[in-house]
């Protein structure tokens, strides 16, 4: 008897569990575009300073970035290197935002890896 109860439990609760998920309500779907925050109005002005520092002693950072250039002159490195990480990685952030390179977004992050590593590691071999 005790048997007989509880498969009709189980019936109950697999029939309910069935039963209730027809019931939710779907969240409504987000616009990807409308979820994006934009950044600061300091955010700019801190990457304008980066963009002063950087000058432009690295012509060859577009190429370099992309891939279609694998030598980095020694101005080009320690002009990276002297802005700092945090500015390379701001500068990197705009960079990616623009329609140009936009296409090349996962090779500019594999390869801007590549270039700080390279450009770090050959500043402290020269100093």
């Amino acid at each position: 008897m005790a048997s007989i109860q509880m498969m009709i439990v189980c019936i109950v609760v697999v029939s309910a569990l069935m039963i209730v998920p027809s019931f939710s309500v779907e969240a409504p779907l987000r616009n990807p575009v409308e979820s994006v925050v934009a950044p600061p109005p300091a955010f700019f002005d801190y990457v304008e300073t980066c963009a002063e520092k950087f000058g432009t002693k690295c012509p060859e950072i577009g190429d370099l970035l992309t891939g279609k250039n694998n030598i980095v002159s020694e101005d080009c490195c320690s002009a990276i290197v002297n802005i700092g990480k945090q500015c390379h990685d701001a500068l990197l952030t705009v960079l990616l935002q623009m329609d140009n390179f936009k296409q090349f977004s996962s090779i500019i992050s594999q390869r801007d890896a590549w270039l700080w590593n390279y450009c770090a590691n050959r500043s402290t071999k020269t100093a």
